[in-house]
C-alpha cells in the first residue's frame, strides 16, 4: 500500500468523490470530447482503413452487449476512451480481415503467444478465451446455445462460448491459426478445444507443463526462479517449453508467409514489457491509494489488456497511458470514484456479470487487489538471451500450471500488499477447478490473514443480479463493518 494510502489523504476535507455515469451520461460526455483527442483514438494497421473507435457506448450496446447500459462508467475521457477500446475489438477484427492482414486466435495460456504472433506487422491476435464474459454482457444465451448444439453442454463453464462464437462467425472472422495450450490447464478448456478443432478450425496445440513447487521431496530436480514473478521451476519445465515454442513459431510462420526473426520478437518483447509496467504502475495507485482513484471495472479491463492488447498494441499502450496519467493526477489532488471508507476486498476470480462488482462498489465495497488467473501476464519478460527462451519463462509465473497452494499464495500477497479486509471469490458456473481452489485459498487467506472470505457461483440471468448473490454481499457487506466497530477502526 502507498504512503498516501496509509496517509489516507482523508484530513482537511481533501477527499473528493468523483460521480461516475450512467450509460446516457457516457454517451453525452463523448460527444464532448474535441475533435483533437479523438484523433488519437484510431485502430491503424498497414492495408487497413484507419477505424475511430471512441464512440457512444450505446452504440457498442446496440451492437449486442446490452449490460453497457446498466452500468456506470468513469467520467474522464481516458476512462471512457478505455472502454470504447475494449468494446471495439470486432471492429479491428472484420477490419484486418478485409485489410488482408493473418488472424490468429490464441486460447488459455493468456498473455505470452501473442507476444510471438505480434512479432510480425501484418499480423492480429485476440483471444477466445475473452468471450467467457459475452453470454452476460449480452444478456443472451445466443452463443452457449450453439455451443450446446455441438455438444458442449452446461457441465462447462461459460468459456463455451468462444465455441459458439467460431460456429456462428459473430465476434470475429474465421482465424487463419488458432494456437491453443493444452495440457495443464482446465479440462473444461481442453475439451472445448477439441472440439473448435474437431469443426474443422485450423488449430496447432501446444503443451502447458506442470509447474512443481520446489519441495524437498522432489529430490531428483534441478529447480530455478522466474526472471520476475519469482516463481519456482523445474529446469526440465522451461526446457520443455522452449521446444513447444519453437513448434508454434513454425506453423506461426508458415501460414504468415515470414520467418519471426530475433529482432523482431526481441521488439515484440519490448512492447510487451511496456505495456505490463503500465498495467503494474495503474494497479498500484487504483489498489493501494485511499480514496480508489479508479472503480473496480475499469482497473480489471487495463489488467486484461496485457494478455493481447485487444487486437492492437500502439492504441493499448496509448489508452494505458492515458488512464495513468489521470488517475496520477487524482491521486494528487486527493480525487477518488469511491468513497475513502469503502471495504477493501480482494478479488480471487473475475467475475462474469460485471455488474455484480458495480453492485458491491454501491454496497460501500471496493475492489483493491485481483488474482484474475492472468497475474502472469503483468511480470516483465526477460530481455537478454535467446527471446523465444525468455517467452517460455514467462509462461512458468502462469498460477494455473501448477498447484493451488501457489495460486493461493498470490491472493495472499494482494492482502497483504494493500491491506484488504476481505476477499471475495465469484465462481465461474460450470469451472471444475473452482470448487478445489475455493477450499484452498480460503484457508490460506484464512490462516496467514485473519480476514473472511466471501465465495459464491455466478449464475447467467438476463434479469440482473440474482436476490441471492445481492444478501450474500450485503451480508459480507455487514460483516466487515462489524470487524470494523469491534477493531475500533471505524
Amino acid at each position: 500500500m502507498t504512503d498516501r494510502a496509509r496517509r489516507g489523504d482523508l484530513e482537511s476535507g481533501r477527499e473528493e468523490e468523483l460521480a461516475l455515469l450512467s450509460c446516457e451520461q457516457a454517451d453525452a460526455a463523448v460527444a464532448e470530447v474535441d475533435a483533437e483527442y479523438r484523433k488519437q483514438c484510431v485502430y491503424r494497421a498497414e492495408g487497413v482503413e484507419p477505424l475511430e473507435y471512441f464512440q457512444a457506448l450505446s452504440s457498442y450496446a446496440e451492437a449486442g452487449d446490452h449490460l453497457l447500459t446498466r452500468l456506470r462508467f468513469d467520467p474522464s475521457p481516458a476512462g471512457l476512451r478505455l472502454w470504447s477500446f475494449v468494446f471495439s475489438e470486432r471492429k479491428r477484427l472484420f477490419a484486418a480481415r478485409q485489410g488482408g492482414l493473418k488472424i490468429f486466435a490464441v486460447m488459455k495460456d493468456l498473455g505470452t503467444m501473442p507476444v510471438l504472433t505480434y512479432a510480425l506487422a501484418k499480423a492480429v491476435t485476440f483471444y477466445a478465451d475473452e468471450l467467457w464474459w459475452s453470454p452476460c454482457l449480452m444478456e443472451d444465451t445466443r452463443l452457449l446455445d450453439a455451443a450446446e448444439a455441438m455438444g458442449c453442454h452446461d457441465q462447462c463453464c461459460y468459456v463455451r462460448a468462444a465455441l459458439g462464437a467460431y460456429e456462428l462467425h459473430s465476434h470475429f472472422p474465421e482465424p487463419d491459426l488458432s494456437i491453443a495450450a493444452v495440457g495443464s490447464c482446465c479440462d473444461d478448456f481442453s475439451a472445448i478445444m477439441q472440439l473448435i478443432a474437431g469443426r474443422g478450425h485450423k488449430t496447432i496445440f501446444w503443451e502447458l507443463p506442470l509447474r512443481k513447487d520446489r519441495a524437498a521431496h522432489i529430490s531428483r530436480e534441478q529447480f530455478a526462479k522466474t526472471f520476475d514473478g519469482e516463481s519456482w521451476y523445474q529446469r526440465r519445465a522451461l526446457d520443455f517449453l522452449v521446444r513447444q515454442f519453437e513448434r508454434v513459431k513454425l506453423a506461426v510462420e508458415q501460414v504468415a508467409g515470414e520467418q519471426i526473426r530475433e529482432e523482431m520478437l526481441r521488439e515484440s518483447i519490448r512492447r510487451a514489457n511496456k505495456v505490463r509496467k503500465l498495467v503494474r504502475q495503474i494497479r498500484d495507485l487504483a489498489y493501494g491509494t485511499v480514496p480508489a482513484p479508479l472503480a473496480g471495472l475499469e482497473t480489471m479491463l487495463c489488467e486484461f489488456l496485457a494478455i493481447h492488447y485487444c487486437s492492437d498494441p500502439i492504441q493499448c499502450a496509448a489508452v494505458l497511458e492515458d488512464v495513468l496519467k489521470v488517475v496520477r493526477q487524482r491521486v494528487e489532488l486527493g480525487q477518488g470514484v469511491l468513497g475513502g471508507g469503502a471495504y477493501r476486498t480482494v478479488w480471487a476470480m473475475p467475475c462474469t456479470d460485471p455488474s455484480i462488482v458495480q453492485l458491491w462498489e454501491k454496497m460501500g465495497g471496493c475492489v483493491t487487489g485481483t488474482e484474475y488467473l492472468i497475474s502472469h501476464s503483468r511480470y516483465r519478460i526477460r530481455t537478454d538471451g535467446a527471446p523465444l527462451r525468455a517467452l517460455a519463462e514467462a509462461v512458468l509465473n502462469d498460477p494455473c500450471i501448477g498447484t493451488t497452494a501457489f495460486r493461493a499464495q498470490r491472493v495472499v500477497e494482494e492482502v497483504r500488499k494493500y491491506q484488504a479486509e476481505g476477499v471475495i471469490i465469484p465462481s465461474i458456473f460450470g469451472a471444475s477447478h473452482c470448487s478445489y481452489e475455493i477450499r484452498e485459498i480460503s484457508s490460506a487467506v484464512h490462516r496467514q490473514c485473519g480476514v473472511p472470505v466471501l465465495s459464491f457461483e455466478v449464475p447467467f440471468s438476463s434479469k440482473g443480479v440474482s436476490d441471492q448473490v445481492m444478501g450474500r454481499l450485503q451480508a459480507f457487506a455487514e460483516l466487515l463493518e462489524q470487524r470494523r466497530k469491534k477493531a475500533g477502526t471505524n
